[in-house]
């Protein structure tokens, strides 16, 4: 018996199916290496890729290429790059013909051998386990002269078993009374596989516009996260050994290795050194970056409402984990390689870089169908979705995310900030601290409503040459204040548009125009609360503090590097105040 270029094309195609089938039973008991809850919907979302873009070819060769392409660049989380890194060896095994069972066995050894290869610590009791002794029962029965069809399906009743037996292997699991969900994932696409590959008619393939992130979760699963972020790369070519020092940097280490490209996944709390580390190897395709203690923490939520935002607003890191706000990273683009504002290229690696860019790197706004994923899988735990956006009139953001959020009923409510940086950050800190009072989303959107306009900011630069790099002043602007040497001050209008409302010939003199402005607009409102951010000036950042502080009565409510994005166009040395008021008379 032997197995044809259709049949194998069959074979993953139902494979395919079957997993993505079961997506939620499989995110309900995840609880290893991350009690994250998106195991099924990482697996399944990495098969689905095969669905979408593999191909049934003429040659052997050509048909498990276009599926082992498709695994490769879309696979996602821990279990997807498993999967991933098996089809991979599964490609580079077998031989450009119709196979007999010694290819089969032969392909399969090997695919499960570059699995553990690829894996920095492997776990025994996971899908690893399920794999190597799948393969082992089907040389086993091979070797006993069944021919193909009985020997699948004894290995795959003994897959079955060794599910089963996960628990026992793994503690983590039997202290949940589950078996390992990749494992499982990985079993259910060997029920389809096995049922595809002998039959000889090309499938009906039926996609869905989008995977359905509305899963159950697993909500009793209580743990220590060592490592916040699930981080991944696709780096164009094959790297070096590198994997000791992806050990120091995290765990949970997978490289997986194609011909053509790389694919590493870690966790880590530092994924900006992970891409610094990676660049040095080759050209960064693809990046990810998913809060893990962020996603676990939304499966039993403490309110209605979930907080969303994108990375322009500045906050630091643990105002962001206490509030449990959901920050989108927006995309830069640095000389054709995207990174995460913030969490891949943090504003101090862009200023450490500033000078060496042969491109100036350009910001883009998020792709509304990823946009509609991340509202999807708040929903799945929240009654509503609360989004604030940079303003609409620096920003296409804010369009993208009202588009996204057309698609959920009104379940989703989006209001322009018509601010950046620190000031959107306030409006955002202060919705936050509504939310967990419990106050419900129609009061909430008209105190945030009102408290836009008064809602302030005033920035610091030191030269208008990044603003003109970013296209938001023209050229001949930049050049007549670069030789006057103008320090100019940088505000928003109540359109949410940037404008200069002044400027000075030093720092100091930029300083206390500043303070004047603070001074004016004190006298008709009330403070309420004010934040610093800086762009490479933390001493600047702390002169202000001091001085705002005597000034105002009170400490700033935060101080924050800027956003990467803010960066690009504020340039280095940049120092800005935001505050937030109340006017007096609409105080009782």
């Amino acid at each position: 018996m032997t197995i044809n270029t259709t049949q194998l094309y069959n074979a993953f195609i139902h494979g395919a199916q079957s997993l993505i089938a079961q997506r939620q039973s499989l995110n309900a008991i995840n609880v290893f290496p991350v009690a994250d809850g998106d195991t099924g919907t990482n697996m399944a979302s990495t098969v689905e890729a095969i669905l979408r873009h593999g191909q049934l070819k003429e040659g052997m060769a050509e048909t498990l290429a276009s599926i082992t392409n498709a695994v490769a660049l879309n696979a996602r989380g821990n279990s997807g790059a498993i999967f991933a890194q098996f089809v991979i060896g599964l490609n580079e095994t077998l031989p450009d013909r119709e196979l007999d069972d010694k290819d089969v066995v032969i392909g399969l050894q090997e695919a499960v051998k570059r699995v553990y290869s690829a894996l920095s610590h492997p776990v025994e009791g996971t899908m690893i386990t399920v794999m190597r002794l799948w393969v082992s029962e089907l040389e086993h029965r091979i070797s006993k002269g069944h021919d193909l069809k009985e020997a699948f399906d004894k290995a795959l009743l003994r897959a079955h078993e060794v599910l089963k037996d996960t628990p026992n292997l793994l503690t983590v699991l039997k202290e949940h009374h589950v078996v390992d969900s990749g494992a499982k994932g990985f079993v259910h696409f060997l029920e389809g596989f096995s049922q595809g590959l002998f039959t000889k008619s090309k499938p009906t393939i039926a996609l869905e516009d989008s995977l359905s992130f509305e899963d159950s979760h697993l909500a009793d699963a209580h743990e220590t996260i060592t490592y916040r972020y699930c981080t991944e790369a696709l780096v164009e070519g094959e790297i070096g050994d590198i994997k000791a020092r992806l050990d120091e940097l995290g765990d949970s280490v997978l490289i997986v290795k194609s011909h053509r490209f790389t694919k590493i996944h870690l966790h880590t709390n530092t994924p900006d050194q992970v891409m610094a580390l990676l660049e040095t190897q080759g050209k960064l395709i693809q990046q990810k970056a998913d809060d893990m203690i962020l996603q676990h923490a939304d499966f039993t939520p403490h309110a209605e409402i979930a907080l969303w935002t994108d990375s322009i607003a500045d906050l630091p890191a643990s105002v962001i984990l206490e509030h449990k706000i959901h920050v989108m990273p927006l995309t830069i683009m640095v000389e054709g390689s995207p990174y995460l504002d913030r969490l891949t290229l943090p504003a101090s690696r862009f200023y450490d870089r500033v000078n060496t860019f042969k491109e100036y790197p350009s910001s883009s706004q998020p792709n509304q169908k990823a946009v509609e994923a991340r509202f999807k899988a708040l929903l799945g735990n929240y009654k509503h979705v609360l989004a604030i956006t940079v303003s609409s009139g620096m920003s296409g953001t804010h369009a993208v995310v009202k588009a996204a959020a057309a698609a959920f009923d009104g379940r989703v409510t989006v209001i322009d900030s018509k601010k950046n940086s620190g000031a959107q950050g306030l409006l955002v800190l202060q919705t936050a601290e509504l939310i967990a009072k419990g106050q419900t989303l129609e009061s909430i959107v008209k105190t945030l409503n009102d408290s836009i306009p008064n809602t302030h900011i005033f920035v610091s630069v030191d030269t208008l040459k990044y603003m003109v790099k970013m296209g938001r002043i023209s050229p001949v602007v930049g050049r007549i204040a670069k030789w006057v040497n103008l320090k100019p001050i940088v505000s928003i209008d109540p359109n949410g548009k940037g404008v200069t409302m002044g400027s000075a010939f030093s720092k100091a003199q930029t300083e206390s125009k500043i303070l004047k402005q603070i001074d004016n607009l004190l006298k008709l409102n009330d403070l309420v609360s004010y934040a610093i951010v800086h762009g490479n000036d933390p001493q600047r950042a702390e002169r202000f503090t001091r001085v705002l502080s005597d000034k105002l009565g009170q400490a700033p409510a935060f101080v924050e590097e800027v956003s990467t994005i803010v960066a690009m166009s504020a340039g280095p040395k940049t120092v800005a105040v935001a505050l937030q008021l109340i006017p007096k008379s609409s105080q009782s």
